[in-house]
Formats: structure tokens, C-alpha cells, sequence
């Protein structure tokens, strides 16, 4: 049985604002540079994103060892 990683509120809120903050540069370097290098951003945000993303649940949610 898997917990959820968002025990707390707190924690929900966190990556809402980060979420936010990473929608609003991508938005801001399409407006400056061009629609490529807008989606290039995002594609590197939403890479770096999955990797935090993938450690954290598995951090949350801990080994089958234990």
C-alpha cells in the first residue's frame, strides 16, 4: 500500500507555487524569445520536474525493505 506524498498542506502549496512560478517563465520567454524557445523551456522544466517529482514519492513512500 503506497502513501501520499502530500500529507500535508503545506507541502500541496509548495508545488502549486513552484508549478506557477515555472508556468509564468515559460510564458514570459515565449513572449521575449519565441514560441521554440518557450517550449524548449518547458520541456526541460517538465523533465526536471518528473525527476524531483519521482524521488520525492519515493522518498515519501520509502522502501519495501522497511
Amino acid at each position: 500500500m503506497s502513501r501520499n506524498p502530500f500529507r500535508k498542506e503545506g507541502d500541496a502549496f509548495y508545488v502549486l507555487l513552484v508549478v506557477g512560478a515555472a508556468a509564468l517563465a515559460v510564458i514570459a520567454v515565449t513572449a521575449v524569445l519565441g514560441g521554440t524557445v518557450g517550449a524548449l523551456l518547458g520541456l526541460v522544466l517538465l523533465c526536471v520536474a518528473i525527476v524531483i517529482v519521482f524521488r520525492w514519492t519515493r522518498e515519501a513512500i520509502g522502501s519495501d525493505d522497511e
